[in-house]
């Protein structure tokens, strides 16, 4: 499927005034809530296993029959990219090819009742890898399966030397469309053998057991190696075919006659509509246009008046909302610096103000990671510390007549970024740092060449979409060769602990790495996790078969090929 059409289709519902002005905070009004966040030490808000559970509490999984046929509408916050599954690392492009394409693995989504599950399972593959020994993986494909039959593949078999051309496009750090962000993964590929026509040997450089689980993301598709232009070009091998993409409107996809998996999907039709506005989601979930969607607390109390049967899934996230340093402008590579700005911020009272505490502060990992994350009582630089911050600026030599003046920029698409940004640059005045907020900039110029070091900001804040493992985060940001590393972050001694978690390690040597991991990010303070709303998906009644997972990027369409649609 190639080409763009731009036209927006109505949404049947309107969005009233209040629903319009309650986007975020301006002017007085964050000086006001700054006001309102207490001063003096707090207590942290714990994210994981030692706080309250935040396992859904109404699946939707159920033994009843599935029913086929039916369309299910559903939104994301902004357009794709391109289409190209190994280049740019880009949420709503996955949206899109979680339901055209196929990985050799994909996260569980079938019969899955724990939102925080990271089990994985084979989708192109016969079954999990044969592993000889620690450095060989034998893949045997599916017999059978079919790419879409669309030109110029036709709908020939997937084979054996697809998928040496994908790994081996995947290693390359450069494709045509720019960079390919997750590269890294490929890096301890040594070589890629083709046996016969349903059979790939893969040889490692050294042992490499999360390897099987990366190749699960969804950056990790197969395209076929045919198409020369995939950032183009929508062929796969997935539940769905894209018969159309109304750019900045939305995207069709029909039911894939033949998909691989027997009597799969359930659905006719899947619409993805691109609403950027907050308001329209929520009025589309409200009506019951939106099949499902992301919510924040007052927009779920917001949305269950008004539609009581609505269900709710609770879940502690594995995406990672931050600020952080380009540690190559002189005036932030002072530790003492860094250090005091993320110290200086009321965190627990930004919680209250904008959530009505009803979310955590995040640890230096994603907060889904349980088994891994380390308390935030044993990092001294998440804790708020006013005193103690002016105190270091003032060693650093700052003071009332001598501020430090700063930059901060974020993404037009991050609404919780922009609400959270007024808020930090006042509570920064208090320790003597000026912060200037740069023009909020287009996403695809935000993750674009300004997305590195050296590009006019001090100090950014992300939104990082969702990880299925701590080394695919900690790698890609904080590795000396990560391909995220946007702002020179990272030193000899966290490469070693990055290299030595990733490698032939028990479990529980690994815990005991990625906690010193993250207290050597919290000391040198590259970067902070912000607080999050206390994530949550509405879900319609009528939909069926759907089970939110804290690790599916894309808007959670990953789901759709088990889903079914009962308004009975």
């Amino acid at each position: 499927m190639t080409g763009y059409r731009k036209e927006r289709p109505p949404l049947r519902s309107t969005v009233g005034r209040r629903a319009v002005l309650r986007g975020g905070l301006v002017g007085g009004a964050a000086a006001a809530l700054t006001a309102a966040c207490g001063r003096g030490k707090q207590e942290q808000q714990e994210a994981g296993p030692s706080g309250r559970s935040f396992i859904g509490a109404t699946p939707t999984v159920t033994a009843a029959q599935p029913k086929y046929g039916g369309s299910l509408v559903t939104a994301i916050p902004k357009e794709l990219t391109n289409y190209d599954p190994h280049q740019a690392v880009d949420s709503s492009k996955v949206a899109f090819l979680n339901l055209t394409s196929s990985g050799l693995f994909r996260l569980k989504t079938k019969d899955v009742t724990d939102f925080q599950s990271l089990v994985i399972e084979p989708d192109v593959l016969a079954a999990m890898p044969e592993m000889p020994d620690k450095t060989t993986l034998i893949l045997k494909l599916r017999p059978g399966i079919k790419w879409h039959n669309l030109p110029p593949v036709n709908g020939r078999v997937l084979d054996a030397e697809d998928v040496k051309y994908n790994i081996e496009r995947m290693k390359q750090p450069r494709l045509p469309a720019g960079a390919n962000e997750r590269a890294w993964i490929q890096a301890a590929v040594d070589a890629v053998q083709v046996t016969d026509p349903l059979t790939v040997v893969v040889k490692f450089k050294q042992p490499f057991p999360l390897w099987s689980t990366f190749m699960a993301t969804p950056y990790q598709k197969l395209t076929p190696r045919e198409v020369s232009a995939p950032e183009t070009t929508v062929i796969g091998t997935g539940p769905f075919v894209m018969v159309r993409h109304d750019r900045d409107a939305q995207g069709v996809f029909r039911k894939n006659p033949e998909y691989f998996k027997q009597g799969l999907p359930y659905l006719d039709e899947v619409i993805v509509r691109i609403d950027p506005t907050p308001a329209r989601r929520l009025a589309g979930l409200k009506t019951g246009d939106y099949a499902f969607g992301a919510v924040n607390p007052e927009e779920f109390r917001d949305l269950k008046q008004a539609n009581p049967k609505v269900v709710e899934h609770k879940y502690l996230g594995l995406t990672f909302p931050c600020w952080g340093f380009d540690t190559t402008v002189p005036a932030v590579q002072d530790v003492r610096v860094r250090r005091a700005i993320f110290m200086a911020i009321d965190w627990q009272g930004i919680l209250k103000a904008l959530y009505e505490g009803d979310g955590y502060q995040l640890p230096p990992i994603p907060a889904g990671f349980t088994e891994y994350v380390a308390k935030l009582s044993d990092l001294p630089y998440h804790q708020y510390n006013v005193a103690r911050a002016k105190a270091m600026m003032q060693e650093a030599g700052y003071s009332a007549t001598n501020q430090l003046r700063v930059e901060i920029e974020t993404n037009q698409a991050y609404t919780e970024n922009i609400k959270m940004q007024p808020i930090l640059q006042e509570q920064l005045k208090e320790i003597f740092v000026n912060v200037t907020a740069l023009p909020t900039v287009p996403p695809t110029e935000f993750l674009g060449k300004r997305n590195a070091p050296g590009q006019g900001w001090t100090i950014r804040m992300w939104s990082h979409d969702a990880f299925t493992d701590p080394d695919e985060f900690l790698f890609s940001f904080y590795h000396s060769t990560g391909s995220r590393n946007y702002g020179k972050w990272g030193s000899p001694q966290l490469d070693a602990l990055i290299e030595k978690q990733r490698g032939d390690v028990t479990k529980e040597e690994r815990k005991a790495i990625l906690l010193d991991i993250q207290k050597e990010l919290d000391d040198k303070a590259y970067r902070q996790g912000v607080v999050v709303a206390q994530p949550r998906y509405a879900v319609q009644p009528w939909v069926r078969g759907f089970v939110t997972l804290a690790a599916s990027v894309g808007y959670q369409t990953l789901q759709l090929e088990n889903t079914w649609i009962d308004r009975g």
